[in-house]
């Protein structure tokens, strides 16, 4: 049996989204709901709720005191969906993240007029054991590269674990 998201409608007749947004220059939560006179009174109640007639939705700061504000103040009357507000990747993906961003790319150095010669040799042989032309295309292509890649290492201490 798929594991399926539960139906939070049963147990709440409303529901309240919030959302990250900039108005007037200024980070904000947006407070969305269908217009129910009850919500309205609960978000009347909230300290620094505007109504914003460009955002067409309540608002309030961007801050961690008035999000659990707002949680706290929609909880006995609707579900609360705030999955766009709060970032639900782990840690360890958002140190890969970082990582992987800070990760400089060096080019990989030309060929040499020798591994240029074998690679065309490989070619050849390929054509004569007739493979396709996509297939000499790719396995050529794998060649060049590692070559271009292993050029950088120290070939005469290189060996198939370092490889």
């Amino acid at each position: 049996m798929v594991w399926q998201k539960p139906d939070y409608t049963k147990y709440y007749m409303h529901t309240v989204i919030l959302e990250k947004a900039i108005h007037k220059e200024q980070h904000v939560l947006c407070i969305k709901f269908e217009r129910d006179p009850e919500l309205e009174k609960v978000v009347r109640t909230l300290p620094l709720c505007t109504w914003s007639k460009t955002l067409r939705c309540w608002y309030v700061p961007n801050q961690p005191a008035h999000f659990r504000k707002v949680l706290a103040a929609f909880r006995p009357f609707a579900y609360v969906d705030f999955t766009k507000v709060v970032d639900t990747r782990t840690e360890t993906t958002k140190k890969f993240v970082r990582l992987g961003s800070q990760k400089k790319v060096t080019p990989l150095p030309e060929l040499s007029d020798r591994n240029r010669k074998s690679i065309e040799e490989f070619e050849q042989w390929l054509k004569s054991k007739r493979y396709s032309a996509n297939t000499i295309k790719t396995y050529t292509e794998a060649v060049r590269t590692f070559l271009r890649f292993s050029a950088k290492k120290n070939q005469t201490k290189s060996t198939m674990k370092t490889l």
